[in-house]
């Protein structure tokens, strides 16, 4: 599942892992 703010995290360059069945931002390139 992904959170209304994936696509923010993905634009900040969010490399993502599973959470609790949430795709989690990891870290930022």
């Amino acid at each position: 599942m992904k959170s209304p703010l994936h696509e923010v995290h993905e634009k900040l360059g969010a490399t993502f892992t599973t959470f609790s069945g949430y795709e989690m931002p990891l870290k930022y390139t």
